[in-house]
């Protein structure tokens, strides 16, 4: 079984004032790292602070500037969620890249599970609260801007490629080789959806894994649903003018 793990595994983590949510995140992080060394895998963590004006930066450099395993990235300014996965998913060198919201929305004891996806093929995992044996806990208004888009970007890319239960989740593998195909242009929200699209497009493998999405317990979702929705309208009609 071990040699059908990666030998390295790059998880990239965006944060935007997330001061609050960072002391459990720091716990979750200790885990992970004792989880994945058990299994004989290195670890390394890029944290972007997207340009922070609480403690972030602070608290991320208090807790991880001496640890060589720990790549610490600041944007002078706030370029956006999508901007700071950009910048993350580039600098990574794992043979398999995962990224997460800094949130501890989602439970960091799966990443383990994600990889047993890539032994029999896939080149993207992405976690699901909506598929069979997923769960959300979240507000009704994200529940239905995810639900909704979702079913947009079914019609919109057709039955050409398989479909997908959600495009807006923020927990994904990915194999270090696909990245480089499916980048996201968008420096927001959007950037979600634009990864898992040009993914299918590109005829790469996409697994959906069941997972609980819990409520956000520390600080404050960053998403504007008004302008998010419009960014995934305006993506989805150019899907739609695209060459058959």
């Amino acid at each position: 079984m071990r040699a059908n793990l990666p030998g390295k595994l790059s998880l990239v983590i965006p944060c935007f004032n997330e001061a609050e949510s960072l002391p459990d995140l720091f716990k979750r992080l200790d885990e992970l790292k004792v989880s994945l060394h058990g299994l004989g895998i290195l670890d390394e963590y890029i944290i972007i602070d997207d340009g922070s004006i609480d403690t972030t930066w602070a608290m991320l450099n208090q807790q991880y500037g001496s640890d060589n395993q720990v790549r610490l990235i600041r944007h002078v300014d706030n370029i956006g969620f999508g901007g700071a996965l950009k910048t993350g998913l580039g600098l990574a060198t794992g043979d398999i890249v995962v990224s997460v919201d800094a949130d501890t929305n989602y439970d960091l004891r799966k990443i383990p599970d994600m990889l047993a996806y890539f032994k029999i093929g896939f080149d993207v995992v992405t976690a699901s609260p909506f598929g069979r044996g997923g769960r959300w806990n979240y507000p009704l208004h994200r529940f239905l801007l995810s639900k909704g888009v979702a079913g947009l970007y079914r019609l919109a890319l057709g039955k050409t490629v398989p479909p997908l239960s959600v495009y807006t989740c923020g927990f994904r593998a990915y194999r270090r080789e696909a990245l480089d195909l499916i980048m996201p242009e968008a420096n927001d929200f959007l950037a979600t959806a634009e990864i898992l699209v040009h993914a299918l497009l590109a005829g790469l493998c996409v697994a959906e894994m069941p997972v609980t999405v819990h409520k956000r317990v520390h600080g404050v979702s960053k998403m504007k649903l008004g302008k998010t929705a419009r960014r995934h309208l305006g993506f989805l009609w150019s899907l739609c003018q695209r060459p058959i």
